[in-house]
């Protein structure tokens, strides 16, 4: 239906992230808006999607873009060791249903990996992918690997970006691995603009 101006109005979907169950201090946002505003089109991949809250959050600022933008989302859904510590064995056993019941709005434009962040890095080629998210296990190991595997995948003028800067480990490996990094509140997100 168009406007005053003559323009097409459409109606924008509405954000749900905040009905699953995730992290209390966890709003990706910003984040998200910002990069899909820098982003024609192009390949996006979540490392480490649990319930889905970062995944639909993503998936609806994509839509709402009206961007040619698919959206990967790779876990094992077997929880990293600081989940397998908080929560019984039983918990994991229906972890991806759940991740697939709280997508299921904006699943047209996602598609599941479910296996390691390494293995699954080889199904994408290189300098292909706009933006790599990574948000699974946070020690400075993982990240560092995660890093390492993931940013030569990424396209010139895409991303690479996470969450839990505040955290140690994350920071650190942050710092260690991409010079000229920014950050929006508790995010990390690196500009690559030369092939590495």
């Amino acid at each position: 239906m168009p406007d005053s101006a003559g323009q097409a109005v459409y109606n924008k979907m509405q954000h749900f992230y905040q009905k699953i169950a995730t992290w209390p201090e966890s709003n990706p946002l910003k984040l998200f808006s910002f990069i899909i505003s820098k982003s024609k089109e192009g390949q996006f991949v979540e490392i480490g999607s649990w319930m889905g809250c970062s995944a639909v959050c993503m998936a609806v600022e994509i839509i709402n873009s009206n961007k040619p933008i698919k959206l990967h989302c790779v876990d094992h859904w077997k929880g990293s060791p600081e989940h397998q510590k908080k929560y019984p064995p039983e918990f994991f056993d229906s972890l991806l249903n759940k991740f697939k019941k709280n997508i299921n709005p904006v699943q047209s434009i996602i598609e599941i990996h479910q296996m390691e962040s390494t293995q699954a890095s080889k199904l994408f080629e290189d300098n292909s992918l706009q933006f790599v998210y990574i948000d699974a296990n946070h020690s400075y190991e993982s990240v560092t690997q995660d890093i390492l595997h993931w940013l030569p995948k990424v396209k010139c003028g895409g991303f690479i970006g996470g969450d839990d800067f505040n955290l140690k480990t994350v920071r650190k490996s942050v710092e260690d691995n991409l010079l000229g990094f920014n950050t929006i509140g508790e995010y990390w997100f690196f500009h690559k603009l030369k092939i590495h």
